[in-house]
């Protein structure tokens, strides 16, 4: 029963990130965002450790560690601007190497 319970949850938490976007309201969606993609994750690990096909374990793996690479940069974009005072629309890491 559990299981049903955090898949609603995660299905709330989802359709709050849409809504937070419709509104255009920053915090809520940097903050579901990184929620979100976290969430999107452990789906793909339970997926990768249920699977018996090594191909698609292998999918699942990499597609994990790319959501795990999309949530470990939303976290950077969510902490860029409060404690670096970094706007992270504005700035650009490789215009850094070019001037």
């Amino acid at each position: 029963m559990s299981s049903v319970i955090s898949k609603i949850i995660a299905i709330l938490i989802t359709i709050a990130y849409f809504v937070a976007l419709g509104f255009g309201s920053d915090f809520w969606g940097n903050t579901l965002s990184s929620t979100v993609t976290f969430i999107a994750s452990i789906y793909l690990f339970q997926a990768y450790r249920k699977s018996a096909n090594k191909r698609n374990k292998l999918a699942y793996l990499i597609g994990m560690i790319a959501v795990l690479g999309w949530f470990i940069s939303d976290i950077m974009w969510l902490l860029a601007e409060p404690l670096a005072n970094i706007d992270p629309e504005e700035y650009d890491f490789f215009l850094r190497f070019t001037r």
